[in-house]
């Protein structure tokens, strides 16, 4: 027998095994992850330190607070914000990048331990070639480990979603009930707290497992788990509810009405809820095209594990019935999740569904891995370039991104403004995480009297833009350079009007031209 071929190896020489090679798995990705972090420690969208700042007032005062003492409901993930405030006060360590980058590269070592399980379960002792091809192919930032770096939520996500899979791997097998029950419980339960939506992919795992169940404990294990997570859910809806007002987030109707007109060609966001059944589903159809066919790299995260999970369920030759079980239950999660965005919220981005795509990766990675490894070598190093080639390009546009806001930690460190302003801006995670003034948002995450000023496009209409600002008591203007024209501080694109300049600007506006 070849000294690299495993398939006959003893029950205790595979586990010892696999927990060598799991060692070795985890740490390759944790060195991925520092490496993205080399290439750029902060994070790439200002959205992260939206959490950073809820996060830094709820370490401080037990609020959610995104100005200081000021309750307010402009985060979409509970799980999240309590996890990096919980961390500060444990660790000793300031809410700050520095804290969510540790966070980020624990969930990824835990993370990539749960992906190697998962891969036990649903792959038939596979070699050290196609372990390395497993290994490789699923290596890349826009696959895995980017997510954890990012500074938003998806890290916890992905964690708790992989827990889920791996707890009903583990329940169809019959594994020994209380240790993975324990694992079933907080998974679901970080899940349906970290992703509010996600209710409806826990819902899909749960009822079909229950289909497929002959055990009386499995039953009783997943009736416990969808009463545990969905109890989750329903207590931190009703705290919503009594804090805040709302049992949803910002991230429902408020984007709809913000990115609808521009992108699927309504002349308002409301218009589409005047819309018929036949109406919507044709916005619908056309919102779950761009999902999946919107860019080469939606298609490369989304159609591409889409279309090999379906191929290998049909390919009984490659995949075991545990594999095809577990596809199902992903791939109805993840369907049931497209129609929901597709048809309520047309315009979700791929990064809402991230958790849910990396969790089809993951199925579906050692069938194809299994496939390329019985290919031609010069297919094989074909491949291996295809992967290397898409981590690089990805870690550049990683980095370039990121440099994208590097003006925003200018701005917030400008002395122009002080503990004593009330700024008035868009682009809001940056400011209200590093500068002392107080920010009022245009952007609608904490009001929503921006909407419809925005609906048009960014600054469409920038008098009644500055009216609304100067209406809320705002001292001091964040505006696009361009906008501004010769008035204000430039800093980068953007400028900084005070309240006088403000009103001189918007009534400048409004004269006839040629006065």
């Amino acid at each position: 027998m070849p000294a690299n071929d495993n398939r006959h190896a003893k029950p205790w020489q595979w586990t010892a095994l696999l927990r060598s090679r799991c060692l070795y798995f985890c740490l390759s990705q944790i060195v991925l992850c520092l490496l993205l972090l080399a290439i750029w420690p902060h994070f790439e969208i200002d959205d992260g330190y939206i959490f950073l700042a809820y996060a830094k007032h709820l370490a401080a005062s037990g609020l959610f607070a995104f100005n200081p003492g000021e309750v307010s409901y402009g985060f979409s993930s509970p799980a999240y914000v309590m996890l990096l405030g919980v961390a500060a006060k444990l660790s000793g360590i300031p809410v700050g990048v520095a804290l969510s980058n540790v966070l980020g590269v624990i969930m990824c070592g835990l993370s990539s331990a749960a992906v190697w399980m998962i891969w036990s379960e649903i792959q038939d002792r596979p070699t050290d070639r196609e372990l390395l091809m497993m290994s490789i192919l699923f290596s890349g930032p826009w696959f895995f480990t980017v997510w954890f770096v990012f500074g938003m939520e998806t890290g916890l996500s992905l964690l708790s979603l992989l827990g889920f899979l791996l707890w009903l791997l583990k329940v169809r097998s019959g594994a020994r009930s209380w240790p993975w029950l324990f694992l079933g419980a907080i998974a679901t339960i970080l899940l349906a707290t970290t992703r509010l939506e996600s209710a409806i992919y826990i819902a899909s795992g749960i009822l079909l497992a229950l289909a497929t169940s002959k055990s009386k404990r499995a039953v009783r294990d997943l009736l416990l788990v969808a009463a545990l997570s969905g109890g989750a859910e329903l207590a931190w809806l009703l705290y919503a509810r009594h804090t805040f007002g709302s049992y949803m987030p910002w991230t429902s109707t408020g984007r709809l009405l913000y990115y609808i007109p521009g992108s699927l060609g309504l002349t308002s966001g409301t218009q589409y809820y005047q819309l018929g059944f036949f109406g919507r589903s044709s916005v619908a159809l056309k919102a779950l095209w761009e999902m999946i066919f919107g860019g080469p790299i939606k298609f490369m995260l989304l159609f591409i594990p889409l279309s090999a999970a379906i191929f290998f369920l049909r390919n009984n030759s490659e995949n075991s019935a545990v594999s095809r079980w577990v596809l199902r239950t992903a791939l109805l999660g993840i369907a049931a999740e497209l129609i929901l965005f597709a048809y309520f919220f047309p315009l979700a981005k791929n990064r809402h569904l991230a958790p849910y795509i990396i969790g089809i990766w993951v199925l579906v990675v050692p069938a194809i891995a299994r496939a390329v490894s019985r290919m031609p070598k010069i297919f094989q190093v074909g491949a291996l370039l295809v992967v290397v080639a898409l981590w690089a390009g990805g870690a550049a546009q990683y980095r370039r991104e990121g440099k994208l806001i590097t003006s925003l930690f200018q701005v917030a460190a400008s002395p122009t403004l002080l503990p004593t302003d009330r700024v008035a801006a868009e682009p809001i995670g940056v400011l209200a995480f590093y500068s002392p003034a107080y920010i009022v948002d245009m952007g609608g995450l904490v009001d929503r009297g921006p909407w419809l000023l925005l609906m048009s496009g960014e600054h469409a209409n920038p008098q009644k833009y500055i009216g609304w600002a100067l209406s809320k008591g705002s001292t001091k203007l964040l505006l696009s350079a361009d906008v501004c024209s010769q008035q204000g501080e430039r800093i980068g694109p953007w400028c900084i009007l005070n309240a006088a300049q403000a009103r001189s600007y918007a009534e400048s506006l409004s004269r006839p031209k040629g006065q």
